[in-house]
């Protein structure tokens, strides 16, 4: 119909605009103009006090544009939301698991951050995690971790081991718990219960959500920024060992006792 014709015209005249120059732009827009208006005017005679203004010509070819523009900009908004609610729907893994998919799971979602992994753990002795964590920061991505300071020395605690591979570790020195259990990576945030502990993932009744929510992501971005930017001041860094004290340290045990916090 009219509109049909209507985007014709308008499609020649971007397509010129964005090929030729302005005086081949010229010279070619009135051949074009010309035959596409006597094609519109032998279609639709009816609508022919449009091209008696060349104000209204424009004004129609413009309005038809920016028509298609904003159908465009609406699907792909429509379907770039329906994408991203998708991926940001939470998933919930439960414990125990004896079959070890949940921490494959979380290794998974550690394994493709390739910019920021904040951890702010309460007891950390699962060898497993630490070793992705470690991972992370040989492959250069910002990792930064949080510990509760008495747990920080807990038979086999993975604290030392993550200093001695150079990630900055820090500890809240103090009497009040550091009782966080997140982590927070490129695309997701990880909270719950879970504590990074062997026994957490094979015997206590725990739960750990996997969350890719933007709003969540962030809260959760400030609330580690503003526990590093406090422990720096009033905590303690964790400094390196010599490689034996630290093997030596690491053959106590490798999990807490089973009453010892998790």
């Amino acid at each position: 119909g009219a509109a049909d014709a209507a985007r014709s015209l308008a499609a020649q005249a971007l397509k010129l605009a964005a090929k030729l120059t302005p005086k081949e732009w010229r010279d070619s827009a009135e051949k074009i103009l010309e035959q596409e208006c006597a094609h519109f005017l032998g279609t639709f005679p009816e609508h022919s006090a449009l091209l008696d203004s060349p104000v209204a010509l424009l004004s129609a070819a413009c309005w038809v544009v920016l028509a298609v523009y904003a159908a465009y900009r609406g699907l792909r908004g429509f379907l770039g939301g329906a994408v991203a609610f998708r991926w940001s729907r939470p998933e919930v893994l439960f414990f125990p698991d004896r079959t070890g998919r949940n921490v494959a799971r979380i290794c998974e979602e550690l394994a493709k951050t390739r910019h920021t992994l904040w951890l702010a753990m309460f007891v950390l002795t699962e060898d497993v995690l630490a070793k992705e964590v470690i991972r992370a920061h040989a492959r250069g991505v910002d990792v930064r971790v949080i510990v509760d300071d008495e747990h920080s020395e807990d038979m086999g605690s993975d604290v030392q081991r993550l200093a001695d591979a150079g990630v900055p570790v820090l500890l809240d020195d103090s009497p009040m718990r550091m009782h966080h259990k997140f982590a927070v990576l490129d695309g997701a945030v990880l909270t719950g219960s879970f504590n990074w502990t062997h026994q957490a993932s094979v015997s206590n009744h725990e739960n750990l959500c996997i969350l890719k929510d933007a709003a969540v992501m962030k809260a959760f971005s400030s609330e580690f920024q503003r526990l590093w930017r406090a422990f720096r001041k009033r905590g303690r860094k964790v400094s390196r060992t010599t490689e034996g004290g630290a093997a030596k340290r690491r053959q106590r045990a490798q999990t807490p006792p089973r009453r010892g916090g998790g």
